[in-house]
């Protein structure tokens, strides 16, 4: 497949790719793992735009993005995001009143 298509109008569309992504949760929060093989951490940008986590950037010829809808639950200001070995791994933590806490008994 072409990385970039021309149309008899002489409009230029590049190849988007959307890479394989899971979702984990426990109770501080949620993690992203994305197999980005071949991104660099150059041009790669990770955003919260509007409740919604965007990961986006050149792959080889090509371009990536893949976009989530945030729980309410997720703290915005804590997270983090790491590439190593071709992964892209989002760590969302939960806000602190959303996680379970054990309640001592008087």
């Amino acid at each position: 497949m072409a990385d970039v298509m021309k149309t008899p109008g002489d409009e230029t569309y590049a190849r988007l790719v959307t890479p394989d992504v899971d979702v984990f949760q426990n109770s501080a929060g949620y993690l992203v793992v994305a197999d980005v093989p071949g991104a660099r951490r150059e041009g790669l940008e990770v955003k919260v735009e509007d409740r919604r986590l965007i990961a986006q950037g050149p792959l080889g010829e090509a371009t990536f993005r893949r976009e989530f809808h945030l729980p309410r639950d997720v703290d915005t200001d804590g997270i983090q995001a790491d590439l190593a070995d071709g992964v892209l791994t989002v760590t969302l933590p939960k806000l602190e009143a959303a996680r379970p806490r054990r309640i001592e008994i008087g």
